[in-house]
């Protein structure tokens, strides 16, 4: 046993390993490199096994553990392979953590199940071209109407947004608004009309396909927002630092 961690937390990392033997031998990550195939097929194992839950309180359905046995799991994920320990941060980063923290009630019934079983996860529609990560010179805006609001602009480099269940949006509600004032997050769905996905060339880290997302007047409901409304940037400034 490692003397630097507890018995708990070796059998946490013997899990992941145990994890990592039957799904991402040596030879099953280099085909999926080669072949440019996400791990979206082995949330439902992480899930099983214990790894989304982890850090989740248990007065929300989750196990309760310290962010310690989170970094664990996800440091021995990355020993075996990038792509697990890649999408795992994710996973926990912008959905689990951003739905523990600013979701409304019914969000979390309706979501933090489902994402604690790796049945599916989120994707952040943050960058924009022109304004990078800086969530301060996002364009993207929500114009409201009658039965909540109209999304409309365009992401670049949001990474898995084919597979997501839901667009974790970054955008505009304010119509005078610029920088960090008046942003707001939306959950939208990645199917929703008019959201359009045009996949992107890369040179590596091929198990991780990023998108430009555009959004042409994509209707949401008031039930769509995460948080309050105009404080989306401090939002993001809370929980980016998970992932």
């Amino acid at each position: 046993m490692d003397a630097l961690l507890t018995e708990d937390q070796c059998r946490i990392q013997a899990s992941v390993d145990g994890f990592a033997a039957r799904h991402l031998p040596p030879d099953e990550v280099r085909r999926r490199d080669r072949e440019h195939q996400p791990p979206y097929d082995l949330l439902p194992a992480m899930g099983e096994a214990g790894f989304f839950a982890l850090g989740v309180p248990q007065a929300e359905g989750g196990l309760g553990q310290s962010w310690s046995e989170v970094a664990l799991v996800q440091e021995r994920l990355g020993r075996h392979g990038y792509m697990a320990a890649s999408i795992y941060n994710r996973v926990v980063g912008f959905g689990l953590m951003s739905v523990l923290t600013y979701g409304s009630s019914a969000q979390k019934r309706a979501l933090l199940p489902g994402l604690m079983a790796g049945e599916f996860f989120l994707a952040l529609a943050l960058s924009e071209p022109g304004a990078g990560s800086d969530a301060a010179a996002i364009r993207t805006r929500a114009r409201r109407t009658a039965n909540g609001y109209a999304i409309s602009g365009g992401k670049i480099w949001i990474s898995d947004a084919k597979g997501a269940r839901l667009l974790l949006t970054v955008a505009r509600t304010g119509p005078e608004t610029s920088g960090a004032e008046g942003i707001t997050l939306f959950l939208v769905p990645g199917d929703a009309p008019g959201v359009t996905l045009a996949p992107l060339a890369k040179v590596g880290n091929n198990c991780m396909p990023s998108f430009e997302v555009g959004f042409a007047d994509v209707e949401v409901g008031e039930d769509a927002v995460i948080g309050t409304v105009g404080n989306g940037f401090r939002h993001l400034m809370s929980t980016l630092h998970f992932s």
